[in-house]
């Protein structure tokens, strides 16, 4: 039988029975549950900019002793808070002053732990009481840490970014293969042909990025051909150097890259030219503990027709491609470096790897 077919006087029997069984008052009773519960709970001063009363929550939540939050006193949102969320909060602060007594009002906002990590904090706050004008002095409020529930969210939103990058750089790289395969001699069916050979290329190294298996190796070179292959058919890019066994946590960070160079290749550099060709080298240095991995990437291409070896306008203005770059260098705890040329862009992406990958 659900609750609500329950009179309330039996609540109020039962809660009365309850606090005559473990002999304690009601506020103590209260009492007792704020300071258990894993919820934030908290009476707040907007006059003074302080808690007159909080839980013990707040201090595992962001790992600070009770010393010093009360030490904090007035100054604890501008020490705590993020600076991009205390400027909203001024917002949220005129909202609190004129709240009614059966409103509430929701905030999310990042508070920076103990340990320097930001976490990120939703609130609900109610008017706990007023001065002689009726004016709200103190509100009461009740918080949860939602980190992991953002970082999902950014999660999510940073896939679907990336996924709509990548269809867009596929757009581009088919487009660019077509215009390869229009300059193709021999017949229609020939042309045909090579056209669904540089597709059925580009299909093998979008999969290479998909591959799910945890403990799996393989050669760095094979990486990037793969990767490449629809411009490989053309002889447009010659790899060489050392051969370097990559451990599969390593395969889509790389494979992302080199699909993220040749993409914006295809659409503003040495894979737009016709006579237009790129040189990837990677070379091994040894280290103390492992080897560092240095690839190149040099295009080589000419002015030709809308077109200039000159850095394209607006290339230089961070887009999610440099993000999907940047992510995937971090991925492999490496670091990358771009630079225009007289013949066109460079690259130079070095990262660690263990000395047993180097393949002799």
């Amino acid at each position: 039988m659900g609750s609500k077919n329950i009179p309330m006087s039996i609540y109020q029997v039962t809660m009365q029975d309850l606090f005559l069984d473990i002999s304690d008052s009601p506020l103590g009773f209260l009492e007792k549950i704020a300071k258990s519960s894993p919820v934030i709970l908290y009476v707040f001063d907007l006059q003074e900019m302080r808690n007159v009363w909080v839980n013990g929550s707040i201090f595992m939540t962001l790992g600070y002793t009770e010393e010093e939050i009360a030490a904090m006193g007035s100054s604890i949102l501008p020490d705590l808070m993020h600076p991009e969320d205390m400027e909203r909060y001024a917002g949220h602060h005129a909202r609190l002053l004129k709240l009614a007594p059966d409103e509430t009002a929701r905030f999310e906002y990042r508070l920076r732990s103990s340990s320097g990590e930001w976490r990120w904090i939703l609130s609900e706050e109610a008017t706990y009481s007023y001065d002689g004008d009726g004016a709200v002095t103190r509100i009461h409020g009740s918080a949860i840490d939602i980190t992991e529930r953002k970082l999902r969210e950014q999660k999510i939103e940073f896939l679907m970014n990336e996924l709509s990058h990548r269809i867009k750089n596929l757009f581009a790289v088919v487009e660019s293969l077509i215009s390869l395969s229009a300059r193709d001699s021999g017949s229609v069916s020939e042309v045909v042909e090579r056209l669904l050979q540089r597709v059925h290329a580009l299909g093998q190294a979008h999969a290479i990025n998909q591959d799910q298996a945890t403990d799996s190796f393989r050669h760095l070179t094979e990486i990037v051909e793969l990767t490449l292959a629809p411009f490989l058919l053309d002889d447009r890019i010659k790899i060489s150097g050392t051969s370097v066994m990559m451990h599969q946590t390593k395969v889509t960070p790389i494979g992302l890259i080199a699909h993220e160079l040749a993409a914006n290749s295809a659409k503003y550099g040495a894979l737009r030219d016709p006579n237009g060709r790129v040189t990837v080298e990677v070379s091994v240095q040894p280290k103390a503990s492992d080897c560092q991995v240095t690839v190149v990437w040099r295009e080589h291409c000419e002015k030709i027709k809308g077109h200039t070896t000159d850095a394209p306008k607006g290339l230089g203005k961070p887009g999610f491609g440099t993000l999907v770059m940047e992510t995937s260098i971090l991925q492999i705890e490496g670091e990358i470096e771009r630079m225009w040329t007289d013949i066109g862009l460079q690259t130079t992406i070095k990262f660690p790897v263990n000395t047993g990958a180097v393949a002799t």
